[in-house]
């Protein structure tokens, strides 16, 4: 199936961009399908893709406002045009695959935690969290989804955009709420998505509404803050479009790696309760995944894939949403030019091997520079047994096809220690330098105390 992202300027002026990838089936009678746009290649998608205008320019609608939800306005003919629009970003000027370090008047040298673009945009979304059914593996079991996805689509905006999410709660059960990971709040901690302490859990039913700015730029996601929603499906990628400290040519938008079961997160919960941490079933890129050996009569599921061309160089914007696992994450005869980390953008370096912790992000560089090796490599996800277990660790694996190839790879992956750790702080080097004000290292005061 052929996804396509599709922004809508007020003008007239549209841009798109398209990707293929595997589709998990939601059967239509456990979920209610909804229009909505694809905007970043992601897995489980069933609904189709159509778009409408906001008061300011184009903002890419996932979702169609259901009978509570706010509506979206008219078209105006006031509405402002900006220079950057598309799917995963048609730069703004100066940005170039040659030069990715420039953002219209900012570049990668501008201090971002203290000037921030006035782009003068909104960007307007709306989410709707349901039940349904998934095989994500090709084993079917109740999910929680995002507009009938799973991850759900994701948030683009410019950096400095403003953002405006309207998240309607259509669960059989339970309240909910959306956390935008890694966002400042500064001004709108009400809108950190973080229930009983910066608001109420969205009642069945009902529609909260989500405002926030862009002030940073580069790879995040968001997630249901209410039990262990996020882990059900309830979670989906955060692009900022921005300066980058290294250059490539094309963005590949959000690869999501997280861990799988084939029962639901409530019930691995219960039963760590007295059993300790569950065994997990196996592990999707991308909301995808084979469960059994390949050429195995009963292996059922498809695996994440993407193509490349020989010769351009592509970046992946990596995000660990499992809810027990720490990966690994290479491409076989391939390396990896890191150049963010969790919403901070560092000085690149290199690596064979990536690690990635839950929670963590990081954005990577791949040049296409193997098609004399073989045409079809190996994309790995390797869980580390030193901090948990599956059952189905050396399969979790997606495909990285140059030009129109198909075939399954026969590639082997990097030696590695399996280990539990961060990448080496020495490597994670701020782009921008920023002094850290530390409490500790600072000389105590002593205290006096008033006589009795």
């Amino acid at each position: 199936m052929e996804l396509t992202s599709k922004f809508i300027i007020h003008d007239g002026f549209t841009s798109s961009n398209s990707h293929t990838t595997s589709v998990t089936t939601i059967p239509t009678s456990a979920v209610k399908t909804t229009s909505s746009v694809v905007t970043t290649p992601t897995s489980a998608k069933v609904t189709s893709a159509t778009a409408k205008p906001t008061s300011s320019i184009s903002a890419s609608i996932t979702g169609k406002p259901s009978s509570s939800a706010p509506s979206s306005p008219a078209s105006s003919s006031t509405s402002k045009t900006v220079s950057s629009i598309s799917a995963v970003g048609t730069p703004c000027a100066g940005n170039t695959a040659a030069d990715r370090s420039k953002w219209c008047n900012y570049s990668t040298s501008t201090d971002y935690y203290n000037e921030v673009p006035n782009t003068g945009v909104t960007r307007e979304y709306w989410l709707n969290i349901q039940d349904g059914m998934a095989s994500p593996d090709g084993f079917s079991r109740y999910v929680q989804t995002i507009n009938g996805s799973i991850p759900g689509p994701t948030i683009i905006a410019d950096w400095g955009d403003n953002v405006v999410v309207h998240v309607t709660n259509n669960l059989s059960v339970n309240g909910t709420t959306i956390h935008f990971h890694g966002m400042r709040q500064n001004y709108t901690n009400q809108n950190d998505g973080v229930p009983s302490i910066t608001q109420c859990p969205i009642a069945f039913g009902t529609t909260y509404t989500y405002k926030w700015r862009a002030t940073q730029y580069g790879s995040s996601w968001y997630h249901s803050h209410v039990g262990l929603q996020a882990w059900e499906g309830v979670a989906g990628g955060i692009i900022i479009n921005g300066p980058s400290t290294a250059n490539y040519d094309e963005d590949k938008g959000s690869l999501f790696l997280s861990d799988w079961g084939h029962t639901t997160v409530d019930e691995q919960y219960q039963f760590a309760q007295t059993q300790g941490p569950p065994l997990m079933d196996t592990g999707l890129i991308n909301g995808t995944n084979v469960f059994g050996e390949d050429g195995a009569s009963n292996q059922t599921g498809s695996r994440f894939s993407t193509s490349v061309t020989s010769g351009k160089s592509y970046r992946f914007r990596l995000v660990n949403s499992a809810i027990d696992t720490h990966f690994k994450f290479s491409i076989d005869n391939h390396t990896l030019t890191v150049m963010a980390n969790d919403l901070v953008p560092i000085v690149p370096y290199q690596t064979q091997v990536l690690n990635i912790a839950i929670g963590q992000r990081y954005d990577v560089i791949v040049t296409a520079n193997q098609g004399a090796i073989a045409s079809d490599f190996w994309i790995r996800s390797i869980p580390q047994a030193s901090c948990s277990e599956n059952s189905n660790p050396n399969n979790i694996k997606g495909v990285l096809h140059y030009g129109r190839s198909t075939g399954l790879p026969s590639t082997t992956g990097y030696d590695f220690t399996d280990e539990c750790v961060d990448e080496k702080a020495s490597s994670l080097v701020p782009y921008v330098p920023k002094t850290v004000f530390i409490r500790d290292a600072l000389p105590r005061r002593s205290r006096h105390r008033r006589p009795k």
